[in-house]
């Protein structure tokens, strides 16, 4: 479009015109003329030269917003990698209280970061359609659209590994926990009859021996 080029070149008519209108004072129909044809290229020019800078500052917006978003976008995405990492080298659900009672711990650190990262998610999500919205269209807009999909999906695919696991801890954990505090019970009297029946005689025949050992047994 080159508007400062024309400009330039429009000057340099309206000078020409002006000296025109200066040698034909004598003929109101020749300075008439001038004078409307330099008004209409004028304002067509100026209102184009406005329309010219009006884009010009969206685009420079766009740009300044697609920069700053593909930047926080690109620090979201590593976190989420590390999530996604984590999250698949977690071991099963055990059992066992105390490995139940660790996961459960490490869980909540994960889903704490999850719910940090919710709201700068949503935020993305909408500067990202934001962007796509004043992109023409093209292969950098159908880029970022397949991006945008892809993140909610892994972002949604997280979130529900996640949830799953910690309902999965939070029925897991009471029952061993239960089971924990019961052996741990027991194990002071298992380990009472254990030594009394250490200390029982090797087996005998005779009655009164039978009855003695009879005794500690019970």
């Amino acid at each position: 479009m080159n508007i400062p080029k024309h400009r330039a070149l429009f000057q340099t008519a309206e000078n020409a015109g002006q000296k025109l209108i200066e040698r034909s004072q004598e003929d109101p129909a020749v300075v008439a003329d001038v004078y409307s044809k330099l008004y209409k290229v004028r304002t067509a020019l100026d209102k184009l030269s406005a329309r010219a800078d009006q884009r010009l500052g969206r685009l420079q917006h766009v740009l300044l917003q697609s920069q700053e978003f593909h930047v926080s976008f690109a620090e979201f995405l590593e976190k989420l990698g590390r999530v996604e990492e984590q999250i698949a080298l977690q071991a099963p659900v055990s059992g066992v209280y105390g490995t139940a009672k660790e996961q459960n711990q490490q869980q909540k650190l994960v889903n704490d970061i999850i719910q940090q990262q919710e709201p700068l998610f949503e935020q993305l999500v909408r500067a990202g359609r934001n962007v796509l919205d004043t992109s023409e269209p093209g292969p950098d807009r159908e880029a970022l659209e397949n991006k945008l999909t892809d993140t909610t999906q892994r972002w949604d695919s997280v979130k529900r590994q996640t949830a799953d696991r910690q309902e999965q801890l939070d029925q897991v954990l009471p029952l061993a926990k239960e089971f924990h505090g019961e052996m741990q019970d027991i194990k002071p009297w298992l380990s009472d009859a254990e030594k009394r029946l250490q200390a029982v005689e090797p087996d005998v025949c005779d009655q009164r021996s039978i009855d003695k050992t009879t005794g500690y047994v019970k």
